[in-house]
């Protein structure tokens, strides 16, 4: 129960977020619509800061990363994988949405760039846990940190560009943080354990774990062909449209491919350290078959999520961009006229690719499910 508290707390937080805007702000919603002087500015900045805080918290951006490590190395591999990826990290990352249009209504402050550079804190900070860490919780808590910076340095930019790939970063991570922690759990199941100190085990003991190991890890890196890519490559040009007004866009954008060096050095150091080619005694008990089809079945969405990156910007994240500020709008650090050239024409590429609804994402996300109560099952009648 304990390691549940900084949880409860985050929710306490957007709680109270929730009541304080609508006493405050007299509001029910959040889209920024004129006019934008509703509260004082006071009152905007202690709404926005609790959506903030409770946002932070549950996503694990640097520092309140310190519990997911401890949650990951108690957490199931079917239905704790399913909460803490799929559920908690799109639901928790919505509040950052939020909190993108309370800072948008304020009028003599700007946020963005200090909310921009917390973002890539976590982005550099996350995997150097990964590597400090010496279990597989760890490493996927480390990469949960990761990606709330990459989210948080994507919806802080308040830019078209970067609400876009906080877009794409909530429809896609969840993919590759699922799968990583299923792998894992399926892996300390066959090792006895989380850590990284008992010996390495034979890969083709848990083939279906590796693949999901590899996959979902090269997804967080942000290497092509996984989805990873896009919503960094997304992130940085957004940063660098920025730098035209602050230099210091710049070195987010060095942030960013900072952190995928690290977290590349993380994965591979894992992989290295839980699997080898060779023979190895097995400690654990042999995992059911389903619980390693379901990381993979994810980790196959995740791949076929980045090779068609068209799909998903035309039918779910440029139109949800347009939806969360009005065309044309204009604040304090925000600037939401569109994108620069570079932008326009990485949009144009990926809009080129497809006009097909995005329907396929249902019928991934369908399979995952499955395996993952087939998975659950069995875990129960093991336990």
């Amino acid at each position: 129960m304990r390691a549940f508290l900084p949880w409860l707390a985050a929710d306490a937080l957007f709680l109270a977020a929730v009541v304080l805007q609508f006493i405050l702000l007299d509001e029910s919603a959040v889209l920024v619509e004129p006019p934008l002087t509703a509260g004082s500015e006071a009152a905007v900045a202690t709404v926005m800061a609790l959506f903030l805080a409770s946002a932070a918290v549950r996503l694990s951006v640097f520092p309140a990363s310190f519990w997911v490590s401890d949650l990951v190395n108690r957490a199931d591999p079917a239905w704790s994988a399913m909460f803490l990826g799929a559920v908690n990290f799109p639901v928790a990352g919505s509040r950052l949405l939020i909190t993108a249009a309370l800072v948008a209504r304020l009028v003599a402050a700007d946020w963005s760039l200090v909310l921009a550079l917390l973002g890539a804190v976590s982005v550099v900070a996350g995997p150097v846990l990964a590597l400090r860490k010496g279990s597989l919780g760890g490493y996927v808590a480390g990469m949960y940190t990761l990606q709330a910076g990459v989210l948080l340095a994507g919806t802080a930019l308040f830019s078209r560009a970067g609400v876009d790939s906080a877009y794409f970063t909530l429809l896609v991570a969840p993919l590759a943080l699922s799968a990583a922690l299923m792998a894992c759990g399926t892996v300390s199941h066959l090792r006895g354990g989380m850590g990284l100190d008992p010996g390495p085990i034979p890969r083709r003991a848990a083939r279906a774990a590796f693949a999901a190991l590899v996959v979902s890890g090269v997804s967080m890196v942000g290497l092509p062909p996984t989805d990873g890519f896009v919503s960094r490559a997304l992130t940085a040009l957004a940063n660098l449209e920025r730098a035209s007004l602050d230099p210091l866009y710049a070195l987010l954008a060095a942030a960013l491919m900072a952190g995928a060096a690290l977290a590349a050095a993380a994965l591979a150091r894992m992989l290295s350290s839980v699997f080898t080619p060779g023979a190895s005694p097995l400690t654990g008990r042999r995992a059911h078959p389903l619980e390693g089809l379901a990381p993979a079945a994810v980790c196959a969405g995740s791949v076929f999520l980045g090779l068609f990156p068209g799909i998903l910007v035309r039918n779910l994240v440029w139109d949800a961009s347009r939806q969360l500020f009005r065309t044309g709008f204009e604040g304090p650090g925000v600037v939401f006229r569109g994108a620069g050239a570079a932008v326009e024409r990485v949009f144009s590429f990926y809009n080129a690719w497809s006009e097909t609804a995005a329907a396929f994402l249902l019928v991934a996300l369908a399979l995952a499910l499955l395996s993952y109560f087939a998975a659950a099952v069995d875990w129960r009648a093991g336990n």
